[in-house]
């Protein structure tokens, strides 16, 4: 991509995904629902990656139900009530 295109689609983003979003949760939770929008459910996902908060292994594959709205604790909470 270019710096031009790079700038668009974060201007898109800002628009349609982040709109009232103010803080880190508040932005996780509007990818959860525009990525619910977006995507059809139910679909096939292969995991890429093991990590210890999960029972996964890598290249294991599961179906994908839907989104969840659960911000995990890697997601920084900071200066939310």
């Amino acid at each position: 991509m270019t710096e031009k295109t790079d700038e668009e689609r974060n201007k898109r983003i800002r628009r349609e995904v982040l709109t009232d979003a103010y803080n880190a949760h508040e932005m996780a939770i509007s990818w959860c629902y525009h990525l619910e929008r977006q995507m059809s459910f139910p679909f096939q996902a292969r995991c890429i990656e093991e990590r210890t908060i999960s029972p996964l292994r890598a290249d294991e594959a599961v179906p994908v139900v839907g989104m969840t709205v659960r911000v995990y604790p890697e997601v920084s909470t900071a200066g939310t009530a």
